[in-house]
């Protein structure tokens, strides 16, 4: 496994949408915004977070916001693998980690 890159949760609001905060070792606290790809899951899932999102983040106060692919895979063992690609294609961004606590995704992160 590759060094930590950083940290972020993820709260399901409710409506396919994924609401996060993250940071790394150059960052403060940002947000990244998640849209369901409805097709993307099981009818038979009901765990609220599994799926493949649109996604978008801020990395700075002045860049626009970067875009990806997140898929959010649960496990027999109760975690959640997270990968995030590049839009249109099979090239991992980040790879990560998770877990429910209180109701919300929490995972480490790092570069692929």
């Amino acid at each position: 496994m590759s060094n930590i890159k950083g940290a972020c949760v993820f709260r399901n609001d409710g409506d396919g949408c994924l609401s996060s905060k993250y940071v790394n070792e150059h960052t403060s606290p940002f947000g990244e915004t998640c849209k369901l790809l409805p097709e993307s899951r099981s009818p038979d899932s009901h765990d609220v977070f599994e799926g493949q999102y649109n996604t978008a983040w801020l990395q700075s106060t002045v860049d626009p916001p970067f875009h990806a692919m997140l898929t959010i895979v649960p496990d027999p063992l109760g975690f959640y693998k997270l990968t995030w690609f590049q839009p249109g294609t099979s090239k991992v961004i980040y790879s990560g980690i998770g877990m429910l606590y209180n109701g919300l995704l929490t995972c480490g992160y790092w570069s692929a």
